[in-house]
């Protein structure tokens, strides 16, 4: 139990303070003329060392504590309590919400994708509009998907709702590429990067619970990817809304930074917490390695 809660604490501090120090590098960490990062600004670059520290802190602590166990899935996915279910539950409904006004404001992010040569405005090709519309279908699938495997978690996991969880991946693939593809041409590697690694990290964390499907035992990966994914997410987000309170702009965060980046942070936002309800269960059950019992010494003989 006290490891349990120290990883949740850890997860969420690391989170806050990612937030702020997001917030702070969209607020003064780039030039406002040409829009480049501003050389050695300090929270940008203690937000770099805050990720890969907890990353490696993370997979630390959670093989230290729970390395070398094996035990199903279905023990740490299943029989969830009404909170927890209901909180599942709300989260899943929140991203099918999110998806669903995605897919409403279609056009205003493929007029966000054009581009202006002279006086003609040249829109997406018809494949990068079919690719955001199945992006946010998908969206829409995830989390229909999750909102019935959390509807589900009063009796055992089965293979059935277990496919619920392959949903996700799909959707994390096909919006990795699209993510790329919008800012591939971007110098500023830090206005996305973020985004790339949360998605992998959702992706990984679903990849993990689906691992029943193939017979695997739970692995640390799970705490890992999930406290990652976690922590990623209430950065990306956290910083838009550090910047909504801080900035002294007239236009919001759904205008300065665009439709589709605004809507990906909320959903991301909502997997994330999705993914933290599921792992402060999975570490409140998951059983520790046993204490290694030292060898009991022979007692020596007294001299008389």
């Amino acid at each position: 139990m006290k490891q349990h809660k120290s990883y949740l604490f850890l997860v969420l501090i690391a989170g806050v303070c990612g937030a702020v120090l997001r917030g702070m590098s969209l607020l003064y960490g780039y030039e406002g003329e040409s829009g480049l990062p501003v050389a050695g600004y300090v929270p940008a670059t203690a937000l770099l060392v805050l990720t890969v520290g907890f990353v490696i802190v993370s997979a630390v602590l959670c093989r230290t504590w729970y390395g070398g166990q094996e035990y199903a899935y279905e023990q740490l996915f299943s029989h969830c309590s009404g909170v927890s279910r209901a909180l599942c539950m709300l989260f899943g409904i929140g991203m099918a919400v999110v998806s669903v006004l995605g897919l409403v404001y279609l056009p205003a992010q493929l007029l966000e994708e054009s581009t202006i040569m002279g006086d003609q405005l040249i829109a997406p090709s018809m494949v990068i509009v079919c690719a955001t519309g199945i992006t946010w279908a998908l969206g829409l699938l995830t989390g229909i998907g999750l909102l019935l495997l959390a509807a589900g978690n009063n009796k055992a996991v089965s293979k059935k709702t277990g496919c619920y969880t392959i949903i996700p991946m799909f959707w994390g693939c096909l919006d990795l590429i699209m993510v790329y593809h919008d800012n591939s041409a971007n110098p500023v590697l830090s206005d996305y990067t973020y985004q790339l690694v949360l998605i992998v990290a959702v992706m990984l964390a679903f990849y993990s619970m689906s691992g029943f499907l193939f017979s695997t035992g739970c692995a640390p990966r799970f705490f890992v990817s999930a406290g990652a994914a976690v922590y990623l997410a209430l950065t990306n987000a956290g910083g838009l809304l550090v910047w909504e309170l801080r900035a002294n702009s007239d236009l919001g965060i759904l205008r300065y930074f665009g439709v589709s980046t605004t809507f990906r942070a909320g959903m991301y936002l909502l997997a994330g917490v999705y993914l933290l309800v599921l792992l402060a269960r999975a570490l409140r059950i998951a059983p520790l390695p046993p204490k290694q019992e030292q060898p009991e010494q022979p007692e020596q003989p007294q001299e008389a």
